[in-house]
């Protein structure tokens, strides 16, 4: 005996048929009616197929287009009614464009003066998304102390005549390690 054979279609098309029947199913009905078919899928990827088809604007979704309210529409008939003036923002794009070198604090006081009131933090934000920032200098890194040039404790100060006597003292020795040596060795002689 021939077995029929099943045409096997994509998880996408069998929800997307199953909708086409069911336009208002929940994510949960349609789990369910495409698990009936013989095919295992998850919730979410029911969701986001849903998902992608209402964003493609598939003929089967039964939610008909949102029409904006009234208040929506007189917001987007406002700007149409005042065409000719302008935004705070393009106020102060404009501004920077006459002059690049102005402040905040300038550009505040200045499209105060012409009736637009906005705080000096509203114009850097504006200035920040125009890539405009101010180019501030790094102070120079400090150089590493040598040494010598540390200036001694108080109760480490030397004489310039102790020094040139432990000079000597070195050269006689043979040098720096030899002395070294040589104090290391007094030193537990006087302990």
């Amino acid at each position: 005996m021939a077995k029929a054979e099943k045409t096997k279609i994509s998880k996408k098309q069998a929800v997307t048929d199953f909708l086409t029947d069911h336009p208002d199913a929940t994510t949960g009905e349609v789990v369910a009616g495409v698990k009936r078919q013989g095919i295992d899928i998850s919730p979410e990827s029911v969701h986001t197929i849903k998902w992608s088809l209402k964003k493609s604007d598939w003929p089967a979704t039964s939610e008909p287009a949102k029409q904006p309210t009234a208040k929506k529409e007189a917001k987007r008939a406002e700007p149409a009614a005042e065409a000719g003036t302008l935004t705070k923002a393009q106020a102060v794009r404009n501004y920077l464009k006459a002059n690049p070198q102005a402040g905040p604090t300038e550009i505040a006081a200045a499209l105060k003066d012409q009736g637009m009131e906005m705080t000096t933090n509203y114009v850097s934000n504006i200035k920040f998304q125009m890539g405009i920032t101010k180019n501030r200098k790094k102070p120079p890194a400090a150089a590493p102390k040598s040494v010598a040039a540390q200036q001694p404790a108080a109760g480490d100060q030397i004489s310039l005549a102790a020094l040139l006597e432990a000079k000597k003292l070195t050269e006689k020795l043979g040098g720096v390690d030899a002395a070294k040596r040589a104090i290391l060795a007094l030193a537990q002689l006087s302990n």
